[in-house]
């Protein structure tokens, strides 16, 4: 499930929600992609994207999130510890790499 952001027909901001797999009967969702054009940042696309997603991951009964970023994105891991996501253990595949940084958050 990916939300988009447009203006006219220029997209300006993305999010997606991917399916990470099953444990404990559990479906788990992933956070891929949020991605705010470098000409449209600081007008809160980021955070609508988190939203809409966050939104779309409700409606499908999801209970927590998780998603990825690297160490050297300081403006987004600030955007999402904002957001009330919290620093977790990285989780396979990412678990592997040494700038990586994993979030959670409950819903």
């Amino acid at each position: 499930m990916t939300w988009l952001a447009y203006e006219g027909a220029s997209p300006l901001a993305t999010a997606s929600l991917r399916l990470l797999g099953d444990r404990e009967a559990e479906h788990l969702y992933e956070v891929k992609r949020v991605y705010v054009h470098d000409e449209h940042r600081g007008r809160g696309l980021a955070v609508a994207a988190l939203d809409a997603v966050e939104r779309s991951a409700r409606a499908l009964g999801v209970t927590r999130l998780f998603l990825q970023t690297g160490k050297l994105q300081p403006e987004a891991m600030g955007l999402y510890e904002r957001q009330g996501w919290h620093r977790i253990p990285c989780y396979p595949p990412y678990d592997a790499d040494v700038l990586g940084v994993c979030y959670g958050k409950r819903l």
